[in-house]
């Protein structure tokens, strides 16, 4: 009699316990999204580093946990959903591919954050603090991390020197920073395949082209998809204003000429070269 009280009363407690953390884990795993403007937003791995982390993951399986933000659908561009609560992917993009090949388990981590700004700022913190970046994924990273700043300040008053600040972060001079934040408005106007070839090397297009590709005006809508897209694009808006005398352009085209000539160069090179050369040819 008495263990059948005592039976019940635990039931009856036990039921009004909320789900243990272990369930609610469990829950978000299954639950949580990715989205393509956060996982596309990093350089992703070079073929040697994906296959590298498997092999470390499959030997000692996934250390780090995954770090999860909880946030509400509105905020990540979600309509029409019933659910209150969504739960985003933020870090461990790689891990989590690796996890669903040998169906591994991991841990999660709950952030908070304002919004998908905030997330991108943080990703790129991480991102900096990395030591195997190619110069290009440096200076891309700088670049957005200063426009990310300078356009959270856009209608505030200018009290601070954005580029001075970071010139004094990464031990560089403020022109550098202010050219990585072209650079990286340049690459934005790719494709996320092409801009992620672009940082690691797989594909060869001069620093200069890309800073020269900020200044063109084409429809946000439109991401250029090969180097020759670049080229002609580049190309036809200086085209327009051959008769403006602009002895920038010239120079700017003359030292992507003498950038892209001092490079090994393949056929596809030398396809951009003789591009180039035409295009001056119409300065000339």
């Amino acid at each position: 009699m008495k263990k059948d009280i005592f039976k019940k009363a635990i039931q009856k407690n036990t039921e009004a316990i909320p789900l243990s953390l272990l369930e609610t884990e469990s829950k978000i795993k299954k639950e949580f999204i990715i989205i393509d403007q956060l996982r596309d937003f990093i350089s992703p791995l070079s073929k040697e580093e994906s296959e590298g982390l498997e092999q470390d993951i499959l030997k000692d399986g996934i250390s780090d946990p995954l770090i999860i933000w909880e946030t509400t659908p509105d905020v990540v561009g979600i309509e029409n959903s019933t659910n209150k609560s969504v739960y985003v992917l933020v870090d461990g993009h790689n891990r989590y591919r690796i996890s669903q090949k040998y169906n591994l388990d991991f841990r999660i981590i709950l952030r908070n954050y304002k919004d998908i700004q905030e997330v991108k700022d943080s990703m790129l913190n991480k991102q900096l603090n990395r030591r195997n970046l190619t110069p290009e994924q440096i200076s891309y990273y700088r670049g957005l991390k200063y426009n990310n700043v300078v356009k959270s300040q856009e209608g505030l008053p200018k009290t601070v020197n954005v580029a001075f600040n970071l010139a004094e972060e990464f031990n560089v001079n403020e022109k550098t920073i202010r050219r990585d934040a072209e650079f990286a408005k340049g690459l934005n106007k790719l494709t996320p395949a092409l801009r992620q070839d672009v940082l690691t090397g797989k594909t060869k297009v001069s620093k200069s082209d890309i800073v020269s590709l900020a200044k063109v005006n084409i429809d946000e809508t439109v991401n250029l998809s090969s180097p020759q897209e670049i080229v002609k694009t580049i190309a036809r808006e200086k085209t327009q204003k051959i008769g403006e005398e602009n002895p920038t352009n010239v120079s700017d085209l003359e030292n992507s000429i003498r950038e892209l000539a001092t490079n090994k160069l393949d056929k596809q090179a030398c396809i951009i070269l003789l591009e180039k050369i035409n295009t001056l040819m119409n300065y000339l």
